[in-house]
């Protein structure tokens, strides 16, 4: 019988590789985006803990010294601070990063092959069966696959345990991306479904009724419940969006940290710096690419396990190109629902309100509606929930609800709507406040 002890782990090549993933980010980023490895593909010991600690801190996005990795660790032996800087020191600029990696995986093959296959093939011959020999061509295919760093493989099961596994791999997916609500409470008690991986929601407004506002209290709420978001602000850019989060934290009004700061208050600077401190502490991660594409979110979405996606405003995405903007948009639409699911996040998108639609109307007629929304059809069509947002003093300045945002509900998939949600609007700290019941004078929803 094959010997497994044949393969033993190379450790100064283990080192190499690892020690480039402590030194390089680049590096690091690098080994983590190959499919194929994993800790099992080192076979020492000592460096599948150091992996599986380094995995940990990119998927946080925490970069490499000494303090981290010792925190991150939780008090897991994985050899001492000294082995660590002893791998650094051994690597030399413009090593081949890609030529050990190869023979990371070679060993790993060999493996493989020597302690699993191999045995299998030995017993079926020496039994004296006619030995199926399927099953190992299949796996040498796979090895190869692996050594060639070609695409990701799977075993291939059918009937009942096909269905099985598919199955468990389903629960398993969900289990490990909780569901999260909007953490709006009178807002999510109307939802069938809330923020769920896989649907999508739409919130539509017409310009600077507070689209971008709303969605970075959104925003802000998910991260401070340590739920994932990757935030695409294509509306009004990433430091512009960011500072909206911070003077809701913060308390400080936003105009004035960025147009004043030197006259701020002690006390102010203060409020602003822990905000900016908390937020850092949260996974939160802003991609602001005029260029942004769902290829680009494909990646990011793996990279990082996004659980939430948002994207201000939708129509700014790269992809959507053509000469009828409706029927682009639609069919855009349509593979970004395909996508949403494919990738198992929950997608909050914004759109416009037509303002044109808006124009000569009583102040209760200008309140959002399906057919106001810009390209209505399409957005109507794939939205699992679609609210509209609307400020009456934004037509009205002599309104006696200034400061109120309504939240209409004008579609959810196996839910109730049309409804409606008041909330208190500060616009100078940028934060959605109090909820506010309705009163007299309130749509009858």
């Amino acid at each position: 019988m094959a010997d497994p002890t044949i393969v033993k782990p190379n450790m100064l090549n283990e080192q190499i590789v690892l020690g480039n993933m402590l030194r390089d980010g680049n590096a690091l980023e690098r080994v983590m985006l190959d499919s194929h490895i994993t800790e099992q593909t080192f076979l020492a010991a000592r460096h599948q803990i150091i992996y599986l600690i380094l995995e940990k801190m990119y998927d946080k996005g925490l970069i490499y010294n000494e303090d981290t990795f010792v925190h991150e660790s939780e008090k897991i032996d994985f050899g001492g601070v000294v082995y660590l800087n002893d791998m650094i020191a051994m690597i030399e600029p413009n090593q081949n990063l890609d030529h050990h990696i190869k023979v990371l995986k070679e060993d790993y093959v060999k493996k493989v092959l020597l302690t699993k296959e191999l045995p299998e093939l030995e017993k079926s011959i020496r039994v004296g069966d006619e030995a199926d020999l399927t099953p190992i061509h299949d796996k040498l295919a796979d090895m190869e696959q692996i050594l060639e760093g070609s695409v990701e493989t799977h075993e291939t099961v059918v009937g009942e345990d096909a269905l099985m596994d598919t199955y468990r791999d389903f629960m398993l997916e969900r289990a490990d991306r909780k569901y999260s609500a909007f953490y709006f409470p009178e807002f999510d008690e109307k939802l069938s479904y809330g923020a769920y991986p896989g649907l999508i929601t739409v919130m539509a407004a017409v310009t600077g009724q507070g689209k971008s506002t709303t969605c970075a209290n959104i925003v802000q709420r998910w991260v401070f419940h340590d739920v994932p978001v990757l935030w695409c602000p294509q509306e009004e850019g990433g430091m512009r969006s960011l500072d909206k989060i911070v003077s809701s934290v913060s308390g400080v009004e936003s105009m004035k940290f960025k147009k004043e700061f030197h006259k701020l208050k002690a006390i102010e600077k203060y409020e602003i710096m822990k905000a900016v401190k908390m937020i850092s502490e949260r996974p939160l991660y802003i991609y602001n690419s005029p260029d942004l594409s769902m290829k680009d979110l494909a990646l990011i979405i793996k990279k990082l396990k996004i659980h939430n996606v948002v994207i201000d405003l939708f129509e700014k995405l790269s992809d959507l190109k053509g000469s009828k903007e409706q029927e682009v948009i639609a069919r855009n639409l349509d593979e970004f629902q395909k996508f949403t699911q494919r990738h198992h996040v929950h997608s909050l998108i914004t759109a416009q309100i037509q303002r044109d639609k808006m124009k000569g109307k009583k102040a209760d007629a200008r309140r959002p509606t399906l057919d106001s929304i810009k390209n209505t059809g399409a957005y109507a069509e794939v939205a699992d929930l679609l609210v509209g947002l609307y400020r009456d003093n934004y037509f009205n300045p002599d309104t006696d609800r200034p400061d109120v945002i309504e939240w209409h509900g004008l579609k959810q998939r196996d839910g109730e709507a049309p409804f409606c949600i008041n909330y208190m609007f500060e616009k100078e700290h940028s934060r959605i406040g109090a909820f506010v019941p309705r009163g007299e004078g309130d749509i009858p929803f």
